[in-house]
């Protein structure tokens, strides 16, 4: 008879079927429930009886996958087994059923043993599908089985019975395109590191291709990272411990790359079916696709990488701090979905990675910041310590105003210039560390220019522990690792023969890190050459301040210095060294004062050097020029001159000086006349016995007999006497008393002659007349004046010191005289 079945079907719509600006979500109505295929079979013989039946069995999937380009249909051939209870049947075989293409049959007799008395057929494959093409691909293609047995036309059947029929989908693929670039290293499961380099462009270099002719193909790259931000955003990140970095401003160049977010369709909310269009921002190419990711790590830009220039504690200044890595994913469609208009790819769980029913190729990679190890130091830059004879860097010093800047050039610039005195010790370390926790340090020494040749000691590069507790959790590059920090030390003592010299040492920091190899030109992959560091060391002459009361008495007066025999002038001279925390000291010596009838004294208290100037019965009216030099043998060093504009700083030249001038350090002692310094409790017999001058207690205190101001005899404070000037006593008050003094002072100045000024061309006979005066008393009393005989002639002015109330020449003498 006839029948009329009626079919009746829902479309189950997708919804969110496109995300909004990456927000990679979708929903499927009702996805995940059971689903039934039907399959109306209409069984017409009502005379086959259960034993005259076949019956199917079915060893493969319900579905199954094919690639068009496979006609062996390796993955699509069906294993069938189909059995029967009863005999005398003529045929028996397994057939395609009606309207399920070609005719298809798999006969007992392919069976050489079983022929025609066999009542099964065992499992076997059976191939109906016919060649494939790539327009095929999408097509879903059922195919039913059915095993039929015909019965001879005498029997009491007389026709043929049908099993129940096997049906089978298969879903004709076609190939998903594949990425031939970045080169193999940097394809794989997964999410595979990429480096980004410092200096260098990241070089992500795309190109994806379909081998399924005349279909296109585009490429879309997104970032895909937890949290905020974008590797491809103007905008630039919030702060954090690590500091505040500016924008990735990453950057997608070559075929699609106006597609910036993962929308594919123009108008998913109108209209998201087969046919509906696409964006105008998504652009497919050929067969092969290109996409380039640019993207520059760079200190300037400050976009992923900062310059540490704050104080933090447990830190260093100076080092690099790399911003977290950036997960991206790019996918490579091909056009299948709107070439064919059907939904080709039909792995739902492939909807993440949003093909729509294309075929898609995802690889991810990590971009990780990579950079090379930079010298850090303190946040001082570096102050030295000083103990004894020993200069320690314990980090790496800075001086010049380029310290934060990095050099990563083989010119490798002066970073430091360091003074270090003749006979002292350096001692520099120099510590490098690299951002990437992970990689590890050393430094080396350049072998141009060297090291000097001598009294150098260079310990190996070592790591440095990281300290107990850690506080680079939340940012990466700070984090301190067991060797991502290297130091190594340097010692050095400039000889004599070193001085004025300047020893120019560069070291260079290292890591173990491959990654960036063959795209910087310093790594490699024997490690990453990374900043380049030099430093000046001048051998120089240890520099101090003169002080004391010599000093004081220099800048006070260009006058001489006052000086009376009897009494001793003495002077303190320190040089304070600008190293003061050093306990080595110089010694000072007194040079040229070697003038006749004086006697000098030294004596040394640490850094203090005192000088005792006694001048003799014999030196009156002598001007005695004294110098004095500090030097040391064990520090190697001597000075001599001063820059009174710089702070009376030593010095041995000009140049030494800057705009002042280098003068000697030397002071001029005038040894007074007619004034003797004698003990107030035996003037006379000083004066008689010890000075040799003839004069009597009358004598001396008629010339005396008023105040010191007056007769100006009070003492400098460098001379042992009584002092006081403004004390309007008499120095001698009656002619047997001596003025009372203040102690400690046990010595007085008295006059013991009277000072003459002689005019120009006066003889000394001229002088001795008119003052009475016995020559050989004048000759006694002015032993700096050439008085050989009467007939000498003073130069202008001359001061010249009577004896006071001579007794006279004798007659004799007066008449040699001619007075």
């Amino acid at each position: 008879g006839s029948s009329t079945v009626l079919f009746s079907a829902t479309d189950r719509t997708f919804k969110d079927l496109e995300p909004y600006d990456n927000q990679i979500s979708y929903a499927v109505e009702d996805y995940g429930s059971s689903t039934t295929e039907a399959i109306l079979y209409v069984q017409a013989q009502s005379a086959c009886t259960p034993d005259q039946t076949p019956f199917l069995t079915s060893f493969s999937p319900s579905k199954m996958d094919c690639f068009w380009n496979d006609n062996s249909h390796a993955g699509c051939k069906v294993k069938l087994q189909a059995n029967l209870s009863a005999a005398d049947v003529s045929t028996f075989r397994i057939q395609t059923a009606d309207g399920y293409g070609a005719s298809c049959a798999l006969t007992r007799n392919a069976f050489p043993n079983c022929l025609d008395s066999c009542k099964s057929i065992p499992p076997s494959e059976l191939d109906c599908l016919p060649d494939l093409s790539a327009s095929d691909i999408g097509k879903s293609m059922v195919y039913c089985y059915t095993a039929v047995a015909t019965y001879p036309s005498g029997t009491s059947i007389g026709k043929s019975c049908y099993s129940k029929p096997i049906c089978f989908r298969y879903n004709i693929l076609g190939r998903s395109p594949v990425f031939q670039s970045p080169s193999p290293s940097f394809l794989g499961p997964g999410n595979v590191k990429y480096p980004a380099c410092l200096g260098a462009p990241l070089g992500l270099n795309l190109v994806a291709s379909d081998s399924d002719p005349a279909e296109s193909v585009r490429i879309f790259v997104d970032d895909v990272s937890p949290g905020a931000g974008s590797f491809f955003s103007d905008l630039p990140g919030s702060a954090s411990s690590c500091g505040q970095f500016g924008a990735y401003k990453a950057t997608r160049v070559g075929d699609n790359m106006h597609q910036i977010v993962a929308r594919t369709l123009s108008n998913a909310s109108l209209d998201s079916s087969i046919n509906a269009s696409v964006s105008p921002n998504v652009s497919f190419s050929g067969t092969s696709a290109s996409q380039t990711i640019v993207f520059n790590l760079d200190v300037r830009d400050g976009n992923v990488v900062l310059f540490d220039n704050e104080t933090s504690a447990g830190f260093t200044r100076r080092s690099l701090i790399l911003n977290d890595k950036r997960t991206i994913c790019a996918h490579a469609y091909d056009n299948t979905r709107f070439r064919y208009h059907r939904w080709a790819n039909r792995e739902y769980e492939q909807l993440y990675f949003h093909n729509l029913g294309s075929y898609v190729t995802t690889q991810c990679w990590d971009i990780v910041m990579q950079a090379p190890p930079v010298f850090v130091t303190s946040p001082d830059g570096c102050k030295p310590t000083k103990q004894g004879k020993t200069i320690t860097y314990s980090c790496t010093p800075f001086t010049e105003p380029s310290m934060f800047e990095y050099d990563f050039t083989a010119a490798a610039h002066v970073r430091a210039k360091l003074d270090i005195p003749v006979g002292f010790q350096v001692v520099l370390t120099l510590t490098a560390m690299d951002p990437n926790p992970e990689d590890r340090v050393e430094i080396l020494f350049l072998d141009n220019p060297g090291l000097p040749v001598s009294n150098v000691m260079v310990e190996r590069s070592t790591c440095v522990a990281p300290p107990s507790t850690s506080a680079c959790s939340a940012c990466t590059s700070k984090c301190h690792s067991s060797c991502n920090v290297a130091q190594r030390r340097l010692m050095w003592t400039p000889a004599n023969a070193d001085m004025g010299r300047t020893f120019k040492l560069c070291a260079l920091a290292k890591d173990d890190s491959t990654m960036c190899a063959g795209r910087i030109p310093d790594a490699s992959s024997q490690g990453w050459s990374g900043e380049r560091y030099c430093v000046e060391l001048r051998a120089v002459q240890l520099r101090f301040r003169w002080t004391g009361s010599l000093v004081d008495w220099m800048v006070k007066s260009a006058a001489p210095l006052q000086a009376f025999v009897g009494c001793t002038l003495s002077l303190d001279l320190i040089p304070a060294l600008d190293l003061a925390d050093y306990s080595a000291t110089g010694s000072v010596a007194w040079e040229n004062a070697t003038a006749n009838m004086v006697e000098v004294q030294t004596a040394q208290s640490g850094q203090t050097s005192s000088f005792y100037f006694r001048p003799m019965r014999g030196s009156e009216g002598r001007l005695v020029t004294a110098c004095f030099a500090v030097g040391s043998d064990s520090l190697s060093f001597s000075s001599r001159g001063i820059c009174r504009e710089d702070g009376n700083r030593n010095c041995n030249s000009d140049a030494d000086c800057g705009a002042g001038r280098c003068s000697d350090v030397c002071i001029n002692i005038q040894v007074d006349k007619c004034r003797y310094c004698v003990k107030k409790d035996n003037v006379l017999g000083e004066l008689l016995g010890n000075f040799g001058l003839k004069t009597n207690w009358m004598r001396i205190w008629t010339l005396n007999a008023d105040s010191r101001q007056q007769l100006g005899t009070f003492c400098e404070d460098y001379l042992d006497c009584e002092r006081s000037s403004t004390d309007s006593s008499e120095v001698i008050s009656d002619r047997s008393l001596l003025a009372r003094s203040a102690a400690p002072w046990d010595k007085v100045v008295v006059w013991v002659g009277t000072q003459y000024s002689a005019e120009s061309g006066e003889t000394a006979r001229q002088v001795s007349c008119k003052f009475r005066t016995a020559f050989k008393d004048l000759q006694s009393m002015n032993p700096d004046l050439p008085l050989s005989s009467l007939d000498f002639s003073f130069p202008s002015r001359s001061s010249v010191c009577i004896p006071s109330c001579s007794v006279g020449p004798t007659p004799e003498e007066r008449a040699l005289m001619g007075c």
